[in-house]
């Protein structure tokens, strides 16, 4: 029997920039617009008669709460013992350099280290941005090759692909299949950057998270649902 609530996925921008998707299940003889946030997923429930532009206006009211309880998944990390990145924890090392007024980040593969130079050890937030500027410069040469990788294999061809940080989600594929990754996927391993990939290409031909959306995942990834449990294992490094 199918089930009276039957879920639709939308995509909703965030003031900062950041692409939320959510879903919106129906009910006759729902009353009000109800938000719930579980597991890093968020719903809204709400009549069949309320309207998109209702309920986008509702979530811009609810912006603040949505993202607070996603954060409460993730409590913010301290990262200065160490730089994320494949799915390890790099040891990261300082390197004092007095009278200098920048900070200078590298990886070193060989050594499997981390180094900062800098005038003074940076702080937290300093830290990140490091982070998120070595991310940034590397996310194309790693990623794109394996995004052409699977369009061949599956056919699924964007028309677009664009790389950013977003404090919410791993990917996000467009109405108009466009394909953005996040920079940060580079501190995950690599079957998991490729679960995202894969995942976000599949949308090209089902806007949404239906039985079909899935089955076509499973058939590049069979087991996707693994993939999936230990890719928000690393949910609490976003930043």
């Amino acid at each position: 029997m199918r089930h009276p609530l039957v879920p639709n996925d939308y995509l909703h921008t965030l003031g900062n920039g950041d692409t939320l998707r959510y879903t919106i299940r129906r009910k006759k003889d729902m009353k009000h617009l109800y938000l719930y946030v579980r597991e890093g997923e968020v719903e809204v429930r709400c009549n069949p008669g309320v309207s998109i532009k209702s309920i986008e206006g509702f979530l811009r009211q609810k912006e603040s709460w949505i993202l607070g309880k996603l954060r409460q998944r993730r409590p913010e990390q301290t990262p200065a013992e160490a730089f994320p990145w494949d799915g390890r924890l790099i040891p990261l090392d300082f390197r004092e350099e007095p009278g200098s007024d920048i900070f200078r980040f590298r990886y070193h593969e060989e050594s499997n280290r981390a180094l900062i130079h800098g005038p003074s050890f940076p702080s937290d937030e300093e830290l990140r941005e490091l982070y998120e500027g070595y991310y940034r410069l590397h996310a194309s040469r790693i990623l794109e090759p394996q995004v052409i990788d699977w369009i061949k294999k599956t056919g699924l061809e964007p028309s677009k692909i664009g790389y950013r940080k977003n404090r919410s989600r791993w990917g996000s594929c467009s109405s108009r299949n466009s394909i953005n990754l996040n920079t940060q996927l580079l501190l995950c391993p690599k079957e998991l950057q490729e679960y995202v990939i894969i995942h976000e290409l599949c949308h090209i031909r089902h806007k949404n998270h239906s039985k079909d959306f899935w089955s076509l995942v499973g058939r590049y990834l069979p087991d996707w649902k693994e993939r999936r449990k230990r890719l928000r294992e690393y949910e609490k490094f976003l930043f």
